[in-house]
């Protein structure tokens, strides 16, 4: 989804801030945004949500139960990202053509959720307390953060979900912002596209 497509800008952005603004509770907003973030990614790749619920999974899985060592565990943290992004050097070594569907569907962000992941272990592995395999997800999925950057801590993320700071400033400046933002994609950056 573009973030300068009206279906963003008029529905699903509105929509979200709605959810955020009138959920009662951390889980009711917890699980409404990770359902939001989850369409997000879905409308724009697949196979970016399939490797963002295996994740969450794995990293619930090892912080619950602890099976794996921790170099092994980064490891397989790493192996969507060394598959999608390297595998091209295996396919060109056996002298095959690397399949239509690694190249075309490569998922956006990928290197971002995957070293958030690492963060996300590492700070669980200083702290006791652990978050639900949905909320996990939902912090990996988080889409503003996608958008914004940078890789926050989970404490960051909880704080931020339990926070009540809107009001007419706030939404004031928000729209500032985005309409500034629209106003430089479109008069400078169209611009400079079309120039290159």
């Amino acid at each position: 989804m573009l973030l300068t497509s009206n279906s963003f800008l008029f529905l699903f952005l509105p929509f979200s801030l709605l959810i955020n603004l009138f959920s009662v509770s951390k889980t009711t907003k917890t699980f409404y945004l990770g359902v939001l973030s989850a369409y997000f990614y879905y409308i724009d790749n697949g196979y970016l949500l399939i490797i963002l619920l295996f994740l969450a999974t794995l990293l619930k899985f090892q912080i619950d139960k602890n099976i794996f060592n921790t170099p092994l565990f980064i490891a397989l943290l790493l192996t969507p990202l060394i598959i999608f992004k390297y595998s091209f050097i295996f396919f060109n070594f056996i002298s095959f053509d690397t399949p239509a569907y690694i190249v075309q569907n490569f998922p956006i962000g990928l290197s971002f959720f995957t070293f958030q992941s690492i963060a996300y272990y590492f700070d669980k592995r200083r702290v006791e307390n652990s978050e639900s395999g949905f909320e996990i997800f939902t912090f990996l999925t988080f889409f503003p953060q996608l958008l914004a950057g940078p890789i926050v801590d989970i404490s960051t993320f909880r704080n931020g979900l339990n926070a009540k700071v809107v009001n007419i400033e706030s939404l004031q400046t928000g729209l500032y912002r985005i309409s500034l933002g629209l106003i430089k994609k479109f008069l400078i950056a169209d611009t400079l596209s079309q120039i290159t």
